[in-house]
């Protein structure tokens, strides 16, 4: 069975939204115990309290004015979240970057050749019709959804992402 990183996230941030099947190979799979403390630590850091999916839409539609952003700008994560992690043969690396009200964050596995970039959102499993802009370089990338990650060759750094796309409730 496939399991994508955005499933080891959803294991631990959107249970509910992930096939049975998937939860039982990713509790039974001792290779993936080291990602899912990651992510455990990671959610214990942000001190999240627990709101279903279900409840906060509910309460998304019950107060007009409150309005979802649809722009952040994420920044490298600060603490023991974000040390960086060398793999193999030190051509993969990791870095974190969260939005400054931790609701939104970019992981990065930057390769020889190119990155892989995924996106989560706390709230929402699923976001759709998603911009990154890499900053300083302004290099624009679209997403149609946060369901894949963002493959980026001839990769640039960059010193923060600025994302900028609608919830789709």
């Amino acid at each position: 069975m496939q399991i994508t990183e955005k499933d080891l996230f959803d294991f631990i941030f959107h249970r509910a939204t992930l096939e049975w099947p998937k939860i039982k190979f990713i509790l039974n799979d001792k290779f993936l115990l080291n990602y899912i403390q990651f992510y455990k630590n990671l959610k214990k850091e942000l001190n999240l309290p627990e709101i279903s999916n279900d409840v906060k839409i509910k309460l998304f539609q019950k107060i007009p004015s409150y309005k979802l952003e649809s722009q952040y700008i994420l920044t490298p994560l600060q603490g023991n979240a974000n040390k960086r992690i060398d793999y193999i043969d030190d051509e993969l690396h990791l870095n974190l970057y969260s939005s400054s009200n931790n609701e939104f964050f970019a992981k990065e596995f930057r390769e020889k050749d190119g990155a892989r970039l995924y996106l989560f959102s706390v709230h929402f499993s699923q976001i759709q019709n998603l911009d990154v802009i890499m900053k300083p370089s302004n290099d624009k990338f679209h997403l149609v959804n946060n369901s894949k990650s963002l493959y980026i060759e001839n990769f640039n750094r960059f010193d923060h992402l600025e994302v900028k796309f609608n919830y789709s409730l």
